[in-house]
């Protein structure tokens, strides 16, 4: 059973909505260049870990793991419970944003498709750090 593991370092960062420009009759709709940016980083990241592309068809679980550097405003004890795990990072970026830019980011790299992910799980936690972990993995049938 094929397993890829990568980790992208640096802020947690979630998928932007796209942007729409008017101008009299002309609509123009882009992309915002920070998810371009990140988008290519995290290519680059899983090419340079010589990641390769799951087969067309296969079933996929990913698991996201988003770590949130502790806020410096915290106290000693807050800072403690955090890191304990006792405490989450109940802020921006929303978690489906930040699966969307890493499966967005991997399509045609990782996978064909993000459609072959059936089962996804993201997880904000506290660190002395920040980055998002990355393990994406076949799934066997019958799934449990």
């Amino acid at each position: 059973m094929k397993e890829v593991n990568i980790f992208i370092p640096g802020p947690v960062m979630g998928k932007m909505r796209a942007r729409t420009v008017r101008n009299g009759n002309f609509t123009r709709t882009f992309t915002p260049q920070k998810n371009v940016i990140y988008e290519n980083f995290v290519k680059e990241i899983f090419l340079d870990s010589g990641g390769e592309r799951f087969p067309d068809e296969t079933p996929l679980e990913m698991i996201i793991t988003a770590y949130f550097e502790v806020p410096r405003s915290y106290s000693k004890k807050k800072t403690a419970a955090a890191l304990k795990n006792e405490m989450w990072p109940v802020k921006k970026p929303d978690a489906d944003n930040i699966a969307k830019i890493i499966c967005d980011a991997l399509n045609g790299i990782a996978y064909r498709d993000d459609t072959q992910i059936i089962s996804l799980k993201v997880l904000k936690i506290y660190d002395r750090g920040s980055g998002v972990q990355v393990n994406i993995k076949e799934l066997e049938l019958p799934f449990t």
